[in-house]
């Protein structure tokens, strides 16, 4: 005779839970630290700079937060981050990071010259990419994080698909740079710019190669990011 599926989810959950309760009795030692769990899987646990940006660290301060906790990557998502954008400040950071045993992933805001969110300060857009590349290259960061815009670009004209365009003419700029350097542009889903759908069709159009996403998930206590290939 079939359960009704109330009794079946309350039997569910209780099960689970027993199954859970004895996993922490068995294992206390698992939860000696939130982040230790990850030097013993495939799955890198990180933070984004961007989550404590109220503090104002720079990229050393970063890396040795990072290393307190024990986790084993940070994502710079911004320029700000560094004191200096040379070769030679670059070297350091990679240095200091490699030494704790850190994985850094960089990364930068809007590089749609159409967007309302893109900004001159690097120059134009083929440049702040062109720049990003750069760093990431320097700092052994395998993706060039960036995003074409927010949800306010869907009210421009031409509309989302015309900030796509604009977005995938910027990535094909730089391609030949960006497969010399064995970086992926890693392009977020942010603040509702593109559906699932569209930011597909952009990786597509401008080549999935070297360009990439960045899936972006709203967690409770803050935002997961996570760079990945199609």
């Amino acid at each position: 005779m079939s359960l009704p599926v109330s009794e079946i989810s309350r039997r569910t959950i209780l099960q689970s839970a027993s199954v859970a309760a004895a996993s922490l009795t068995l294992k206390p030692q698992s939860l000696a630290h939130p982040f230790q769990l990850s030097r013993n899987t495939n799955i890198k646990l990180g933070f984004d700079n961007f989550s404590i940006r109220a503090l104002g660290w720079k990229a050393p301060q970063l890396l040795d937060y990072a290393a307190a906790l024990k986790v084993d990557v940070v994502l710079f998502s911004d320029l700000d981050v560094y004191e200096s954008h040379s070769d030679a400040y670059l070297r350091e950071i990679k240095s200091k990071a490699s030494g704790l045993g850190i994985e850094i992933h960089a990364g930068t805001g809007s590089i749609c010259p159409s967007s309302n969110t893109f900004s001159k300060r690097f120059g134009t857009a083929e440049e702040h990419l062109a720049l990003t590349i750069r760093v990431a290259k320097a700092l052994g960061s395998p993706v060039a994080r960036c995003y074409q815009g927010n949800a306010e670009d869907r009210k421009s004209q031409g509309g989302i698909m015309a900030r796509i365009q604009d977005t995938t003419k910027v990535c094909k700029s730089v391609r030949q740079r960006a497969l010399d350097a064995g970086v992926k542009i890693a392009i977020e889903n942010h603040a509702g710019d593109m559906q699932a759908w569209e930011l597909v069709t952009l990786v597509e159009e401008a080549g999935r190669d070297y360009v990439g996403v960045t899936m972006t998930q709203a967690m409770r206590l803050g935002r997961s990011k996570t760079p990945c290939k199609i």
